[in-house]
């Protein structure tokens, strides 16, 4: 949100005071929590569990992930291509990231035909290459 308020002819957030700046923040807060820290849940489940119990956390979370992904898709497939209609913002760059993590599970996200339609829109985009090739990321990673 800060970076997007700095640089704001990137244009990676709609006009403070505006309806759709409130939808933006509001995708972004639900995308963080509870969506991201459910990701933890399936990804690191001994950050918040004893051994024991760490089987049911990842199990409640791959559940909980299903559904987010549902969601996701079926509000994209409505109201996309981006999570706000027509504008891509930063919001779509968290969730392109969120989708990467979702590559790990059964139900991969991107495999979700609006949720994998953003993902490879948002892949496709030249900065995004970049990273890519510099990280040297790989989605089968």
């Amino acid at each position: 949100m800060h970076i997007s308020d700095l640089y704001p002819d990137a244009a990676l957030a709609p006009a403070p005071g505006t309806p759709e700046r409130g939808q933006w923040y509001r995708w972004l807060v639900h995308l963080l929590s509870p969506v991201q820290s459910t990701f933890y849940g399936f990804i690191a489940p001994s950050r918040s569990a004893p051994v024991d119990a760490q089987d049911a956390v990842k199990a409640r979370a791959i559940e909980s992930l299903e559904g987010y992904r549902t969601m996701l898709d079926a509000h994209l497939s409505a109201n996309g291509p981006y999570l706000l209609g027509e504008p891509f913002t930063g919001a779509d760059l968290f969730l392109f990231m969120l989708t990467r993590w979702g590559r790990r599970l059964a139900h991969r996200w991107w495999d979700a035909r609006a949720l994998g339609n953003h993902y490879r829109t948002i892949k496709s985009r030249p900065a995004i290459q970049r990273v890519f090739a510099q990280e040297q990321l790989d989605d089968d990673a």
